[in-house]
């Protein structure tokens, strides 16, 4: 939950991601925050992420029930769990994973970027601690569809422009090739084709009280990996290379405050 002067950072923060999208002319997109949880097993996030996984149920549809659970007079754990339906759904561990179910099984004739904020949700266990890591967090992605000449200009224009503006403002930080932290087998092989071929950096922002780096931004070259398990194409019918831009707000503002700065 947030109030106060954390809501009023956030809001700017919000508001000037959302208008720079708006100048840069990306299609706006709408996202809750539930997605099929069989398209966390088709995209590979399931082999390679299960720990940050949250899924979702309800409770079994049947009067009796539905009225046993209605009627408790105490909280039953055993009861609650064992009346739980198996889950179908799951809370979305990153944003463009909607934008990617939206236009599953279709053609994109054009370049386009779209623009969607929405809550997400990654299980952290012990390492959940002040805004860093959270179970629930909110993030703004800037998801592009094209070529890859496309994909590749829109990255290094956002990473030169963002670059520029965080010097402006005075914010100590870095830019860095990076890797997402896989585990499985077939994860540690992408993890290592991440890094030889430069598809994933992060913007890091400097915690001076805690003197470490924290990510706040990651611009993403998927290549068409996930176009292929999603199926979706371009104008001569190949599979279209995507990329994603990720911030995360209350990492940036956590960081911001670190170092008393504005954006």
């Amino acid at each position: 939950m947030a109030k106060g002067n954390l809501l009023r950072k956030i809001r700017k923060l919000d508001f000037y991601l959302n208008n720079y999208a708006k100048k840069e002319k990306y299609e706006e997109m709408f996202a809750h925050n539930l997605l099929p949880l069989e398209t966390l097993y088709n995209n590979g996030y399931l082999s390679n992420f299960a720990h940050h996984a949250t899924v979702c149920s309800h409770f079994e549809r049947n009067i009796t029930s539905i009225d046993k659970i209605s009627n408790l007079k105490n909280y039953n754990e055993k009861l609650i769990h064992k009346k739980l339906t198996k889950p179908d759904l799951a809370l979305s561990p990153t944003v463009c994973y909607h934008c990617f179910e939206n236009l599953k099984n279709k053609k994109i004739n054009n370049n386009k970027v779209f623009n969607i904020k929405s809550s997400c949700s990654r299980f952290e266990s012990k390492n959940f601690k002040t805004l860093e890591r959270l179970h629930i967090f909110t993030m703004r992605e800037y998801v592009a569809y094209g070529s890859m000449n496309f994909i590749e200009i829109f990255l290094d224009k956002n990473l030169a422009f963002f670059k520029k503006k965080f010097l402006k403002s005075g914010i100590k930080f870095r830019i860095v090739t990076a890797s997402d932290p896989f585990f499985s087998d077939i994860g540690m092989k992408r993890m290592l084709y991440q890094n030889m071929n430069y598809l994933k950096k992060e913007f890091q922002f400097w915690l001076p009280n805690e003197k470490k780096w924290l990510a706040v931004g990651s611009f993403n070259n998927h290549l068409n990996s996930l176009s292929i398990k999603y199926k979706i194409k371009g104008k001569n019918n190949e599979f279209i290379n995507s990329g994603c831009i990720g911030w995360g707000y209350e990492r940036f503002i956590y960081a911001l405050i670190s170092q008393n700065k504005t954006i």
